[in-house]
């Protein structure tokens, strides 16, 4: 009866997760381009930061004209931004902005320790349209950006290729093996829609805990 227990648990907490990926694909619906998101972020390595790097995920040679990466710090204050102007994503479905060491040669360089380590933002800014169309913090959340997802912390302890990257359903985790241009080693996420949550809704979930709650039920009275 207890694993049925924590596996409603585990139930409910994917459909809470599944709320806050609402608020994003909300924001994103609201861009007027929506054809490319942030995949992947390490931003913190042991020493010198050199392995730094943000992956972009769209449809394969979708342009980015129009686009910006923009950097901004705790405060809010942009201290950084590289144009996409005369980019597109590549075949793969990837494009990555990052520093000339990494192992995937990227399309656009970074200078090393390029990327803050503390609490920031990383941003995909349509300057055509002048509208946030993918944000994501880390090591906190950022005033005027609490409604994009906080992905977590890469600590530099986590080592050389490890770092914060989308699964399919739009959640993020850190401390995972890096792959910038290529797969995070889940399904892409959906581009077009932009549907970045495959949680389900809270009446299944409901249907589905009380279903294994009264499976284990009448299990125990037959023993």
């Amino acid at each position: 009866m207890r694993k049925f227990l924590v596996f409603a648990i585990v139930l409910i907490g994917l459909y809470r997760a599944g709320v806050a990926n609402a608020s994003e694909t909300s924001l994103m619906t609201t861009c007027t381009r929506s054809d490319v998101l942030i995949s992947e972020v390490d931003y913190d390595q042991p020493g010198a930061d050199t392995f730094e790097f943000v992956e972009l995920f769209g449809r394969p040679n979708a342009s980015l004209n129009g686009y910006e990466l923009r950097f901004i710090d705790s405060g809010g204050t942009i201290y950084n931004t590289v144009s996409l102007n005369s980019s597109s994503i590549m075949p793969s479905g990837y494009f990555v902005i990052g520093n000339r060491d990494l192992f995937n040669d990227p399309q656009i360089y970074l200078n090393d320790d390029t990327i803050s380590n503390d609490k920031a933002v990383v941003a995909l800014y349509d300057v055509t349209n002048s509208n946030y169309c993918n944000a994501v913090n880390y090591e906190g959340t950022v005033s005027g950006f609490s409604d994009w997802f906080n992905i977590g912390f890469d600590s530099e302890s986590h080592g050389e290729g490890r770092g914060c990257a989308r699964a399919s359903s739009g959640w993020w985790s850190c401390n995972r093996p890096t792959t910038p241009g290529g797969s995070n080693g889940v399904v892409a996420v959906q581009i077009g829609a932009m549907n970045t949550s495959s949680a389900l809704d809270l009446g299944t979930l409901m249907l589905l805990t009380l279903c294994l709650i009264g499976t284990a039920q009448l299990t125990i009275k037959r023993k």
